[in-house]
């Protein structure tokens, strides 16, 4: 038997969450969802094309919240059989109503959550104007997280500042940015990147002015992503 969603009114975010300066404002929002999707056995099952669709987002913005909320020891993620997300805190599972030490947890404000995409609400000019600026955040905190990951990929790691005001010119899309790091990891298996500890290696902006992701490279084999098992990229989504 398949659950549905069964939501709480109100979404319970904690104090050491609101005011955590290294976690984003839409990982916060996440946590609100989690604990209001949680159920009688403390665990939320939703998958991250639900929250996707909730946000109007794509995977990968929700795949990075919650590594930072996981990383953070906000939550706990389990995929023994079915992906389980647990409010976490000091490495111990509790629900957002019980369980919740009083020293190390501030009573939290309850957060209305927001509507369900699939009903009409209307707004007045100041929700539209955050949600344009919570959109301008999720397209902006995008756009560096491809930049990191091609960053991270790309061998040379010289004038980065440069890399990325030539990859803001690009304004490339994720299509786009996967064969760009694609590019690079084929580029990597060639003897002129090999050569002398990759001293023919050109700088991370040169690669991206000349399009070189683009260049037919013989004998290079494919690059496939590999197998993950640890829940953040959707368990059994």
């Amino acid at each position: 038997m398949t659950d549905t969603p069964n939501k709480a009114y109100y979404a319970v975010i904690p104090a050491l969450v609101r005011y955590d300066t290294e976690l984003p404002a839409n990982a916060k929002l996440l946590y609100g969802e989690i604990s209001a999707l949680c159920n009688e056995n403390g665990y939320c099952w939703a998958t991250n094309g639900y929250f996707a669709e909730l946000y109007g987002v794509d995977d990968r913005s929700i795949q990075r919240w919650l590594l930072q909320l996981q990383n953070g020891g906000y939550i706990k993620i389990t995929t023994k059989t079915n992906r389980r997300i647990y409010i976490s805190f000091s490495d111990k599972n509790v629900t957002p109503d019980k369980n919740v030490t009083p020293d190390k947890i501030v009573t939290p404000t309850p957060t209305k959550l927001s509507p369900p995409p699939d009903k009409i609400v209307t707004h007045n000019n100041t929700s539209n104007n955050t949600d344009l600026i919570k959109e301008k955040e999720i397209h902006k905190e995008k756009e560096l997280q491809d930049f990191n990951d091609f960053w991270k990929a790309y061998p040379r790691k010289t004038n980065k500042k440069y890399a990325l005001q030539t990859w803001n010119k690009l304004q490339p899309d994720k299509k786009l940015a996967e064969e760009i790091i694609t590019g690079v990891l084929k580029w990597q298996q060639t003897p002129q990147w090999k050569r002398d500890n990759g001293q023919f290696i050109p700088h991370a902006s040169t690669f991206l002015n000349g399009e070189r992701w683009k260049d037919e490279l013989v004998g290079v084999r494919e690059y496939k992503k590999e197998q993950d098992d640890t829940g953040i990229f959707g368990g059994s989504d």
